[in-house]
């Protein structure tokens, strides 16, 4: 199993295919920049999938995959679009799922998905955040997206500084 795939940061799996993110521009001699899926087994390009990210954007830092949707932080916008700081992708075609992509004011670092799937956690720079039912509202530093709505939780800590780095244990979240 070698997939030529230059360049990878992140990894999510599905149980037979693995999501890879991250700065390239080719995968197995396709071009499919920043994101691609391939097979498990075999490390075939599964050619179904094209989130259609621009050649010149940032970098998909990290993935998560919830068996309902691929979430990626960021730049994984298509060419002419502005850079999102989280995409949230149909994981068998690639294809954007505008609801459940919310806003933030800055830069996102890092995630974690919950045990079951139902919450995805955010920790970044960011101090404010904005979904279309709840509007804008302060989360300053560390968020929680509802993996089925698309919105915002009620879960509001504040800590102090910047988040770099977020990790769940135990169904405790460590920052």
């Amino acid at each position: 199993w070698a997939p030529e795939v230059p360049g990878v940061q992140s990894l999510a799996f599905d149980g037979e295919r693995v999501f890879l993110g991250g700065g390239f521009n080719e995968a197995n001699g396709v071009f499919r920049p920043r994101l691609v899926v391939v097979d498990t087994t075999s490390g075939g390009l599964d050619l179904g999938f094209d989130a259609g990210i621009c050649h010149n954007t940032g970098n998909v830092n990290r993935l998560a995959f919830n068996g309902q949707y691929l979430f990626a932080l960021g730049c994984a916008n298509p060419c002419g679009q502005s850079c999102r700081a989280l995409s949230v992708l149909d994981p068998y075609t690639g294809a954007r799922i505008p609801d459940m992509e919310q806003f933030f004011n800055t830069r996102v670092r890092d995630m974690q998905l919950s045990a079951d799937g139902l919450t995805l956690y955010l920790g970044g720079s960011f101090d404010e955040v904005q979904d279309p039912v709840n509007g804008f509202l302060d989360r300053h530093h560390l968020a929680a997206i509802d993996t089925i709505t698309g919105l915002f939780t009620e879960w509001a800590p504040e800590p102090m500084r910047e988040v770099f780095d977020l990790e769940l244990h135990g169904g405790r979240l460590f920052v």
